[in-house]
């Protein structure tokens, strides 16, 4: 039916196909078991300094208190902010004009800040201690 280079390509081409389901199988897995989706994590790239990002870097739980329309928020104030399905400790740097809030995240570079509209901001009570 196929000659022996062809049949090793078109074995290779099956390996291949059946790693990638399986990657793909295991990945779902694991997102699935994990309470926030492996691929939320804003990692760069890459870490110049390779340190340990700090414990308010991580996702946290969420307050359940909302920031509605007529919340003060002064520029320092602690906030959680989702981001991709999870709840991530930020501070309020600054407010727009269209009611949205800028927000730096707790443990993040500033090149992770964003502008979020308030709906996607909940009000963080903790004790910890915040940048």
């Amino acid at each position: 039916m196929f000659a022996m280079p062809e049949a090793i390509i078109v074995a290779s081409i099956i390996i291949a196909v059946g790693m990638l389901l399986s990657a793909w199988i295991v990945a779902r897995r694991l997102s699935a078991k994990s309470p926030v989706p492996i691929q939320s994590f804003p990692m760069p790239s890459v870490l110049p300094s390779m340190v340990p990002l700090p414990p308010e870097a991580f996702p946290v739980e969420p307050s359940g208190i909302p920031v509605e329309p007529e919340t003060s928020l002064e520029i320092g104030t602690p906030v959680l902010a989702n981001w991709n399905g999870a709840w991530w400790r930020a501070q309020v740097i600054g407010n727009e004009r269209d009611g949205r809030v800028r927000i730096h995240y707790v443990g993040w570079d500033s090149s992770w800040d964003s502008t979020l509209a308030r709906g996607e901001l909940q009000m963080d009570i903790s004790s910890s201690v915040h940048e």
